[in-house]
Parts: C-alpha cells; sequence; structure tokens
C-alpha cells in the first residue's frame, strides 16, 4: 500500500480497490472533505434554485401602490405651487387650487437646483413604481 493513502470498503471478488485520499472513515466513498454535508448542500442549493426559477419566470409588471403614487405626486406639485405654477388638471386644481398662481408654463417655474433634484428624484420613484400619469 502507498503511505498516505487510506485504502478503504470492502470489494468483490475480481474488482479492483480504489484509493480514498484524504476521505475520513465517516464519510461516504469518493465524498472530498472539503465539500460540506448534503444537509449543508441542501441549505446552499434551496436559495440558488429559487432564484433560477424566478429569473426564468416572465417578469410581472410591478403594481403602483396608491397610497405611495399619491404621496409622491402631492410631494412633487407642493414643490411646483410653492413656486407659483398655475395647474392645469381637475386633479391638482382641487388639490392645490390656482391662486396666486403665476406661471402657466411648468418650464418658466423658477426651481432652485435642489428643488430640480428633489423633483428628478420624485419622478425616478413615480416611475419605478410605475405610478399614472
Amino acid at each position: 500500500m502507498t503511505p498516505g493513502l487510506a485504502m478503504s470498503g470492502a470489494t468483490a471478488p475480481g474488482s479492483r480497490r480504489f484509493p480514498q485520499i484524504g476521505r475520513m472513515p465517516d464519510q461516504p466513498p469518493f465524498m472530498p472533505r472539503h465539500l460540506p454535508e448534503t444537509a449543508t448542500l441542501r441549505s446552499l442549493c434551496r436559495p440558488l434554485f429559487v432564484v433560477l426559477l424566478l429569473s426564468a419566470m416572465p417578469a410581472a409588471p410591478v403594481l403602483a401602490n396608491p397610497e405611495s403614487c399619491a404621496n409622491l405626486w402631492t410631494a412633487r406639485n407642493e414643490i411646483y405651487k410653492a413656486q407659483g405654477y398655475c395647474f392645469r388638471t381637475q386633479r391638482a386644481i382641487a388639490a392645490f387650487g390656482n391662486a396666486g398662481c403665476q406661471y402657466d408654463n411648468i418650464e418658466d417655474v423658477p426651481l432652485s437646483a435642489n428643488d430640480r433634484r428633489v423633483i428628478a428624484d420624485i419622478v425616478r420613484q413615480e416611475r419605478a413604481l410605475r405610478c399614472p400619469r
């Protein structure tokens, strides 16, 4: 027998014995010592299976949360109202009114760099949620 090789397992008459290098006595044949046990493998494979399963499914449209969309719409339009925008839609007029408005064109509303950044962030969130326009 070669030193450093552990020979184990019974053999049928006439069959060859294969060395089981690095095998612990309690491990099944041909199970390398560096691999985790079966229970650990299952716990590692299950999340991977779920990810693969979900990635193979067609993407379902994300449904907009009406409350989140309404809050985003209100926050965005409060900025425009504070700067004097004259609203055109019935919904916005009902929510904010047009008293004291000064700008009919949204491009003319004097917005600070911070206001523009906040509005852009809100619009991105509305698009991500697929909020109705």
